[in-house]
């Protein structure tokens, strides 16, 4: 990932600054996101999402503050990796709670973190046994079955109604790519791959949070079958 140069006892302070900020912004935002929830269900489904997003991010930024070789980075090293697992259902929380109905909303979330759950165990228990690149494949591969939630969503609503949800996706796999590849070097010490990478996954949090203040305003509509896809019950 590049050897970043420690500053002010932060072994990678760029990383470290940039998710934990991000986690202060998004705890003060928190409360606004729930209480903006038109029904119970929906406030309990942005609460997962918002505080996972604070979690993630507390975690990584805890985790990139920490020194090297020693017994407290490599365990937030691994609450690290297993928080993404979360962030990825926890996202998927809303979008199904909020905008779909029956099998599409509890049977898909049920598959979506199922999955996380084991990706979780396989982050944890065998972290030496999943690299760097199995892992991004994997956590890419549970995010973008977002894009089946997303066509949905964009044969109901249009492009209004997924634009986000895609745009959030593209941003984690772009950055994913990028800190797998190890560049571009933007500034020898301070500003390298994993940055950026800590940038896009702030920017794909951004696109997806504005994404879940707009879902609670999407009206109900009817599939190609006449039944209920989504709605705010």
């Amino acid at each position: 990932m590049g050897v970043a140069s420690p500053v002010l006892g932060f072994c990678q302070p760029i990383a470290s600054w940039l998710h934990v900020g991000g986690a202060i912004v998004a705890g003060l935002s928190a409360r606004t996101l729930y209480r903006s929830a038109a029904t119970p269900g929906a406030g309990l489904a942005l609460g997962i999402f918002a505080s996972a997003v604070v979690l993630s991010l507390g975690v990584s930024g805890t985790y990139h503050a920490l020194d090297t070789d020693t017994a407290a980075r490599a365990v937030f090293q691994r609450l690290d990796h297993a928080c993404i697992w979360v962030l990825i259902a926890a996202t998927f929380t809303p979008v199904h709670v909020i905008l779909f109905r029956g099998p599409w909303r509890w049977g898909f979330l049920a598959v979506i973190w199922a999955c996380a759950a084991v990706g979780v165990i396989l982050k944890t228990v065998y972290f030496a046994e999943v690299g760097n690149q199995l892992g991004l494949a994997l956590y890419l591969i549970l995010g973008w079955a977002g894009s089946i939630s997303a066509a949905r969503l964009w044969r109901q609503y249009g492009r209004g109604g997924a634009h986000l949800l895609l745009a959030g996706g593209l941003l984690y796999s772009v950055g994913g790519v990028v800190s797998v590849a190890e560049m571009p070097v933007v500034i020898p010490g301070y500003v390298g791959p994993h940055e950026l990478f800590h940038l896009a996954v702030l920017a794909a949090l951004y696109a997806h949070w504005r994404f879940m203040q707009s879902a609670i305003l999407l009206p109900p509509r009817l599939d190609a079958e006449g039944a209920l896809v989504s709605g705010h019950g």
